[in-house]
């Protein structure tokens, strides 16, 4: 059997997907069939060994609706509790109220503080970003076309191992022609079919063509693109790492293209506040050979940025968001500041919880970079 046709066996499986009557054999129609009610291509389900044994057939063909018939009852989280793991369950929709109760708890739980990039994830981002410069200043690959790039393995932050692609291209679509990238979670059945989609168009110009001199030469150099390649990398894998956005049944309110909904969405707010914290703690890591005390007052300059004393981030702060001394651009870094202003006025709940985060963050990197230092005195 061909591997496109056992991808399509295991989605329908699980029901991820709706079979095609030519794709299966007799037996294997049978398999999808429920006994009572002679619905085809029901969706899986597991319920407790027990309750199986005691309402369920020795064939394993019953539809949901016929096997709450047979208990009297609708099917209840304890109902499933000794599989609520498997994959047939949570990512099933038919059981996603079973799961809502997780879910609100998890978003309370990963709201108080930030989704963090491991260091691994992060050097996957560094190799990465290279191939998708390259990618994205070469041919135009035209309008509506893609090319995959590679993929980045991750955790993510209820500690489901998974997998993004990325990929490049030109997608027209109203909804996400101004984006840089996008992440597109997919069928949310199935955590391993997420995407971030690059949009080649919007790159062009930082990478080649007199546009890109009279636009931004005044404002730093030639670093542009690759800084927003990276910023944008990161973003997208917060959202990859979000369980609401990529593998969790999420009805919270949500718009790319209305900014008030956008930046007042908790998904946002978890990939805007990420993608600037996780930037800082990884140049430090990655950058420490830099003079101490010009990381020290770095650290002291955004906060006082965030706390409003201040108008704009200096130079050794913009080096430290750079992850480099050589001077580069402002286009990037006050992108930063823009966002947050964005998330202040649309989620003041949020903003408040970003800035405890902002100083909880600094502090405990200021305590690392004192003991590193008192470490080589």
């Amino acid at each position: 059997m061909s591997l496109k046709k056992n991808i399509q066996r295991i989605k329908q499986m699980m029901g991820l997907d709706r079979a095609d009557s030519k794709e299966f054999d007799d037996p294997e129609r049978e398999r999808f069939t429920c006994q009572d009610c002679g619905n085809y291509d029901y969706k899986m389900y597991m319920v407790n060994d027990d309750l199986w044994k005691e309402y369920g057939n020795d064939n394993l063909t019953l539809c949901k609706s016929c096997f709450e018939k047979r208990i009297g009852r609708k099917i209840t989280k304890d109902d499933i509790s000794q599989h609520k793991d498997a994959p047939v369950n949570f990512l099933n929709p038919e059981l996603k109220d079973l799961y809502n109760e997780n879910i609100n708890q998890l978003r309370d739980i990963i709201n108080e503080g930030y989704i963090k990039l491991s260091s691994e994830e992060m050097k996957q981002i560094d190799a990465v970003v290279p191939m998708l410069v390259d990618a994205l200043s070469g041919e135009y690959l035209g309008d509506g076309k893609y090319k995959h790039i590679t993929g980045i393995i991750f955790n993510s932050a209820d500690g489901t191992n998974t997998i993004t692609n990325i990929y490049i291209g030109n997608n027209l679509n109203e909804k996400v022609l101004n984006a840089y990238a996008f992440y597109a979670p997919n069928d949310k059945r199935n955590p391993f079919d997420n995407i971030i989609i690059f949009q080649q168009f919007n790159f062009i110009k930082f990478f080649s063509g007199r546009q890109y001199w009279d636009e931004f030469k005044s404002e730093g150099g030639e670093n542009i693109g690759i800084e927003l390649v990276r910023k944008n990398l990161i973003h997208e894998l917060i959202h990859a790492k979000d369980p609401n956005s990529n593998h969790k049944f999420d009805d919270e309110e949500y718009s790319n293209t209305i900014e008030s909904i956008y930046y007042k969405s908790w998904k946002e707010f978890k990939a805007i506040t990420g993608q600037f914290l996780n930037t800082i703690s990884y140049n430090i890591d990655r950058n420490y050979n830099i003079d101490v005390d010009k990381i020290l007052d770095a650290l002291d300059n955004i906060l006082k940025v965030y706390a409003g004393e201040v108008k704009k981030f200096n130079q050794n702060a913009i080096n430290l968001l750079q992850g480099s001394s050589i001077k580069s651009s402002y286009f990037v870094v006050n992108s930063y500041i823009a966002d947050i202003i964005m998330v202040r006025t649309h989620n003041p709940e949020g903003y408040k919880k970003y800035l405890r985060e902002l100083y909880k963050t600094i502090e405990a990197l200021k305590t690392t970079i004192n003991k590193k230092s008192k470490t080589l005195e």
